[in-house]
């Protein structure tokens, strides 16, 4: 914000949306194999609070920002574009 304000920019800010936890719906073991597509940091950290992570189920991240909040040793593809449709299109190749 302060650079774009040396700039001569100068802008309002506003949060536009805030990503927050559901419940569990009546959800306690997901099947083996299962694709997990996490749209956010949050849906990661949501997601770990409720379930354990399986050796055998693969993480689809919407973004590198996204993959970053994996705990270590999680494997995960990042779609190719930071859109719903490629997360979507990425699992149904695998």
């Amino acid at each position: 914000k302060t650079y774009l304000a040396q700039q001569n920019f100068f802008i309002d800010e506003s949060i536009c949306y805030r990503t927050s936890k559901n419940q569990a719906q009546n959800i306690k073991n997901l099947p083996s194999n299962a694709i997990i597509i996490f749209s956010s940091a949050k849906a990661v950290q949501y997601f770990l609070q409720d379930f354990v992570w399986s050796d055998d189920f693969t993480a689809i991240c919407i973004g590198e920002q996204t993959a970053a909040a994996l705990p270590a040793g999680i494997d995960y593809k990042v779609a190719k574009t930071p859109k719903l449709s490629s997360c979507l299109a990425l699992a149904k190749t695998l």
